[in-house]
């Protein structure tokens, strides 16, 4: 059996934060202490028969909070905040018939993912950045931080260099100068090298000479013929001399 693979303090502080059900009390008294401002623990009720609490304030406002995701998530909302405003009535009227479907009061829901932060102070955190908007009518997108511009959009925004300036300007000084008219406007073609014409001077093809024929074979008629004709000849000049 290999031995274990030692951990560093790296490892350790990378690791997600964990929320045990041994700690879950601890955990909503630290949030409610973070949110500050008068926000208490409700000892007397809980939301749902699990590990769950309620957040009180004491001008009435409300905030649930339920142990998810064995405990490296939590489901926060306020309780009773001001119903979606629309401007256009077929919104406000299909928002309205999904309420019916609903417990009474309107929620706002949020859900806190831990990270290697404390629990406690990142619940806190979404609670007064998200939540507690949502009491005066105001809600804040799902995103609570916002987005780092992207390599894109900073290379976009860079001003110019010189060269991309001058380029810039001659467009618009085109634009400046008087457009020719159609009867003397003439569409100029750029002129041929001459090395260039003379290449396109040259045959592509190359001349084929012609093959030559075989001459046509005699007939042995013709050859016997042509070889006593020989013998006479022959025979005469031997009696002339």
């Amino acid at each position: 059996m290999s031995p274990t693979k030692p951990t560093t303090p790296d490892d350790d502080a990378a690791k997600k934060q964990r929320v045990s059900p041994a700690d879950f009390e601890e955990f909503v008294t630290t949030t409610a202490a973070g949110i500050g401002d008068g926000w208490t623990v409700d000892t007397a009720s809980t939301p749902h028969p699990g590990l769950s609490a309620y957040l009180t304030h004491s001008d009435g406002r409300r905030i649930g909070i339920k142990h998810i995701w064995r405990g490296t998530a939590v489901q926060t909302w306020a309780l009773d905040v001001p119903p979606r405003e629309f401007d256009d009535n077929g919104d406000a009227e299909t928002y309205a018939d999904s309420l019916k479907h609903l417990s009474p009061g309107i929620r706002y829901n949020v859900g806190v993912c831990f990270t290697n932060n404390p629990p406690a102070a990142t619940t806190a955190r979404n609670i007064r950045t998200r939540l507690l908007p949502a009491f005066d009518g105001e809600r804040p997108p799902l995103r609570a931080f916002p987005k780092k511009p992207s390599r894109r959009t900073a290379a976009a925004e860079k001003p110019p260099t010189a060269a991309d300036a001058k380029t810039s300007s001659e467009p618009k000084q085109a634009a400046d100068q008087p457009e020719p008219d159609e009867a003397t406007a003439k569409t100029t073609v750029p002129a041929r090298s001459a090395r260039r014409t003379a290449k396109k001077a040259q045959p592509t093809a190359k001349k084929t000479e012609p093959k030559k024929q075989p001459a046509a074979p005699r007939s042995k008629r013709s050859t016997a013929a042509a070889s006593k004709t020989a013998k006479a000849n022959e025979t005469k000049a031997k009696k002339k001399s």
